[in-house]
């Protein structure tokens, strides 16, 4: 999800810097890889400063794609504990017969609630209980 943030924004930063160059953009990213980093990994892993999040280049090639992988796995996440309690089979063959549909309203029909990312935090919130006693 921190590639997902720094992607966008990269992009806000280029809207706001049309004229920007190459070393300007490659400045920017480092910024912003660094910050996000800073941000939500640093104080876990322990290490500040890294430009690891900078490492898919391709986001400036193919725009706001980046964004879509952490709301898949949040969907995904969703299905399988769905999954948990109905029949495979049956649920994919209902899966496939709503069509096209925005990810909410499919959702909605699938799994019966909105796309959420509470089901993720609450199974993490067990986990870390469980691993606590």
């Amino acid at each position: 999800m921190g590639v997902s943030l720094v992607d966008m924004y990269i992009w806000k930063w280029l809207y706001e810097h049309p004229q920007a160059t190459a070393g300007e953009l490659k400045s920017a990213v480092l910024n912003i890889a660094g910050s996000v980093w800073n941000k939500y990994y640093a104080p876990v892993l322990g290490a500040p400063d890294s430009p690891l999040l900078a490492i898919y280049s391709h986001m400036i090639d193919y725009p706001l794609y980046l964004a879509n992988y952490p709301f898949g796995h949040i969907i995904e996440f969703q299905i399988e504990e769905h999954l948990r309690t109905y029949s495979l089979p049956q649920e994919v063959d209902r899966f496939y017969a709503f069509g096209r549909l925005v990810p909410q309203i499919w959702m909605q029909q699938a799994v019966k609630s909105h796309v959420s990312a509470e089901p993720l935090l609450s199974a993490v919130h067990q986990a870390v209980e469980a691993v606590r006693e």
